[in-house]
This record gives C-alpha cells, structure tokens and sequence, in this order.
C-alpha cells in the first residue's frame, strides 16, 4: 500500500512537471480493472521483456495482474471524450488526464470502468 501511495505521489509530480505553465487542471483517474485487455499473463512476452521475467524467476516473483498494461480500451475511451493523457501507470492501474472541462470530468465516474478521480 505505501509502494502505491509513493508511485501515485511520483506519477502526480511527474504530470506537473510536463504540464509546466498551463493552465489547466490535472486529474488522477483511476479504472476498476483491467479487463479488455489485449495482453494477457500466459503470454508475458508481449508486454514484459525477457529479461524482466528471467529477473522475476530468479527473485521467485511471480506475474500478477499488476503486471498487465492499462486497458487501451479504457485510455482510448478518455482521449474520445476529449481528455488529454499525461501519464499512465500500470501498476497503479490508472492515468493523469488534463482537461479544463470539469462538467466532463463530473460524468467520466459513470463510466463502467473509472473506479474515481481526484484533482491532483
């Protein structure tokens, strides 16, 4: 749970530093799942590369998850909307968005597979 916390913290100061001076506010949005996802942990080959899994057997780490890319379905559906993306994190399983539409970001919590957001 702190590994999480200091990623959110990390994934926030990094979608401030690459929004230096605009305007507009940035929002944590986090999704439910991963589901419609195109990957999937019996094939890690596509999303993680060889030596990362060599790393994780030797360590007895095994796949989880966490380990999935974001959905694109899910980043796709929020660039339709008109959202600009920042930043994604897959292990915290959702992205940093830019928008000056707050009406928009009231109604994207209504969406199936956004867990919440928060202004960061």
């Amino acid at each position: 749970m702190m590994l999480k916390r200091i990623l959110f913290g990390f994934v926030v100061f990094v979608s401030f530093i690459s929004a230096y001076g605009q305007t507009y506010p940035h929002y944590w949005v986090a999704f439910t799942d991963k589901q419609q996802n195109s990957f999937s942990l019996s094939q890690p080959l596509q999303f993680l590369s060889q030596r990362a899994l060599d790393r994780r057997q030797k360590q007895g780490i095994s796949l989880d998850s966490t380990d999935l890319p974001v959905s694109s379905f899910y980043l796709d559906s929020l660039r339709h909307l008109g959202l600009q993306i920042t930043n994604v994190s897959k292990w915290l399983n959702g992205a940093t968005v830019v928008t000056n539409d707050s009406i928009l970001m009231g109604t994207i919590d209504n969406l199936g597979f956004v867990a919440y957001h928060q202004k960061t």
